[in-house]
């Protein structure tokens, strides 16, 4: 999509979006207002009817009541013709019959002739007598105080009013009934004018709302008086027709409502009069009342769409206008562009104030700049081709000298190597110096600990000895102990034996008293001489344990001297160890310095051969780097002879 394309859609939307907006918040407006001036205007009409008919039905009301009180009609109260008691129908003579029906008569049809919508005029009175004009038949039996109108006339004593509508022959009629009264108040009878409604309807029929639009009336009850559209529903009762729009105005006491009637949709406005109890339908068609709405957005688009050609054609101008500048702009950028562009060329307006014309000196100069870089780009081109060359010659002789380099560097390297070799050979046979030496360092610190603990193991020995000895001591004087106590128990069990002895022969003296005495006698002489036998016994250990301590005592401190004289032996050993030990200590410490010395002197040549390796691979990186610059020398060099030719295509 191109600029003109752009500012011409730009402007369409600029016209027709508003004049969408326009058009919708207008249509609201003016349909709101339409029906507005539809509830206003039919309510207004409505209104003119209602007041008509309530000014008809009041000159009614008191035509009744000047009927009522007329003196000729209150005499009629009493002997006028009844027809109660008839047993058929018969013909009404009131005219003929004289006397006061004859007068009555008179004033009814006098009545009759000066208002055009009299239908009847008639009056019953309470001895069931009836007079009417016009004459005409009366049915058998006919009471007129059990009549709807003389029963409503006696609800509202004293004042006219009026009874629902009836039909008679397609017309509708109402009646206006009032009491007659004599002087004192008596109710004599009933006075009754039944007028037709054609008369009414006509005033109705005659009042157009809008062009189609048309009123029905619904009586009190919901009769309907009056339906132009439908002359049928005359005299049916609104709620008794199927059509749901009936249903629908019979619920709603006032106010507006939507209706479709013979495929046709309707505003309705709903008027109940409140002085005559009667419903005002008012009907208009909604295409009369959207009429004018309608016709101002059509006129409302026919603008719309004139303005959009006209603005369509302006935008189509004012793009030319603006593109134009930029349509030239691109084609020339499009002839520099392939390649065989004039840099000389330039645009040239003949407008001075505008944005095109600063966008035209703007590329003016781009292009004059350009022209500057061209030739600029040329004078380098050849500059950098000179250079190219004397570049490539410097890295052909750096390439050479670089190799050189790099030979050498390696025959370093090599050499280095088979030296690094030999020290690692002798640090290893030094590492196992050492390790010989720790060993030896080891065992001996080995051997050092188990003569240390011999020694402390023999002195626990000789002092374990030395408290066997005491114990033994100990036991040799606890045995001489005993051996006096046993030596004691031995003469006490023989003083006893003695003593018993006597008592024995105190007892046989005795004789048999002293028996008993006599046989404890003999147990305590017998067990005198088993402790004289079981101390000899022990006497007898004792020896034997004295004779085997003096013999272990004697073995023991000859065992005591033989151990001290092995740990004085094991202590020279140790001292012997120990002098080993800090030898060993000090050879392991040379060898440990020695063997350092060389794993530095190693690890210095591996570096320096890691450093000649790395510096040799330097040398060959920038040797392949030297090559790479040679390449890219030549390589500028084509670059720089194509820029020479690709710039000296342009026009300078």
């Amino acid at each position: 999509m191109n600029i003109r394309m752009k500012i011409q859609i730009s402007v369409m939307l600029a016209v027709i979006l508003p004049g969408i907006f326009i058009s919708i918040i207008l249509d609201k407006f003016v349909t709101d207002k339409a029906y507005e001036q539809f509830y206003d205007v039919s309510e207004r009409e409505i209104r003119q009817v209602e007041n008509a008919m309530e000014l008809f039905f009041n000159g009614v009301a008191q035509n009744v009541n000047s009927l009522a009180t007329n003196p000729k009609i209150i005499a009629a109260g009493k002997n006028i013709t009844s027809y109660k008691n008839n047993s058929e129908s018969v013909i009404m003579t009131p005219s003929s019959n004289g006397g006061v029906e004859s007068n009555v008569y008179e004033i009814y049809e006098n009545f009759a002739n000066s208002h055009d919508s009299t239908a009847y005029v008639y009056f019953g009175n309470a001895e069931g007598g009836y007079i009417q004009w016009p004459e005409g038949g009366m049915g058998a039996n006919y009471d007129p105080r059990k009549r709807p109108f003389y029963q409503h006339a006696l609800k509202n004593k004293g004042k006219a009013s009026r009874t629902d509508a009836y039909f008679y022959d397609g017309t509708a009629l109402i009646s206006t009934v009032a009491t007659v009264h004599e002087s004192d108040g008596n109710v004599v009878g009933t006075q009754a004018v039944d007028v037709s409604l054609n008369g009414l309807t006509k005033i109705a029929k005659d009042i157009k709302l809008g062009g189609d639009g048309y009123i029905m009336i619904l009586d009190g009850n919901g009769t309907i008086l009056f339906d132009p559209k439908n002359p049928e529903n005359a005299s049916k009762n609104i709620d008794s027709l199927a059509d749901d729009v009936y249903k629908a105005i019979s619920k709603l006491p006032s106010g507006p409502l939507s209706a479709l009637v013979n495929d046709t949709e309707y505003e309705v406005n709903i008027v109940t009069s409140n002085a005559l109890g009667w419903k005002f339908v008012g009907f208009v068609p909604k295409n009369e009342i959207l009429k004018m709405s309608n016709s101002i957005i059509s006129k409302l688009i026919y603008i719309e769409g004139f303005m959009l050609v006209i603005f369509l054609i302006l935008s189509w101008k004012v793009s030319t206008m603006i593109t134009l500048p930029i349509v030239e702009i691109n084609e020339k950028l499009k002839e520099i562009a392939s390649g065989e562009g004039d840099l000389t060329t330039r645009i040239k307006l003949s407008s001075k104030s505008d944005e095109t014309f600063d966008l035209a000196t703007s590329f003016n100069d781009f292009v004059e700049q350009i022209c500057e870089l061209v030739v600029a780009v040329k004078s380098k081109a050849e500059s950098v081709n000179k250079l190219s060359n004397q570049v490539a010659k410097a890295s052909e002789l750096l390439a050479e000298t670089t190799e050189e380099q790099n030979s050498q560097s390696l025959t370093m390297a090599s050499a280095l190597h088979e030296v690094s070799m030999t020290s690692k050979l002798i640090s290893e046979t030094v590492k196992g110096t050492e390790a010989l030496s720790e060993n030896s360092k080891v065992e001996v610190n080995a051997g050092g600990i188990t003569i240390s603990e011999s020694i402390k193991l023999m002195s626990s020995v000789a002092d374990d000895m030395s408290s066997l000895k005491d114990i033994l001591n100990e036991l040799q004087s606890s045995s001489e102990k005993i051996d006096d106590i046993t030596k004691l128990i031995t003469g006490i069990a023989d003083m006893t034996n003695l003593l018993a002895l006597n008592a024995a022969i105190e007892s046989a003296r005795a004789g048999e008293a002293g028996r008993g005495f006599s046989v404890v006698a003999d147990e305590v002489r017998e067990l005198s001489g088993r402790t004289t036998g079981a101390a000899t016994q022990i006497a007898d250990l004792i020896q034997t344990v004295q004779s085997q301590s003096n013999s272990s005592y004697e073995h023991i401190t000859e065992l005591n001297f033989r151990i001290q004289a092995s740990v004085e032996k094991g202590e020279e050993s140790l001292k012997i160890l120990q002098s080993i030990t800090l030898a060993s200590e000090k050879m392991a410490n040379e060898t440990l310095s020695v063997s350092t010395s060389i794993e530095e002197e190693s690890k210095a040549i591996e570096e320096i051969n890691e450093n000649i390796q790395v510096m040799s691979s330097a040398i060959g990186d920038s040797a392949n780097n030297i090559a790479s610059i040679k390449e890219i020398t030549e390589d500028l060099d084509i670059q720089a002879s194509q820029l020479k030719a690709l710039v000296e295509q342009f026009k300078t």
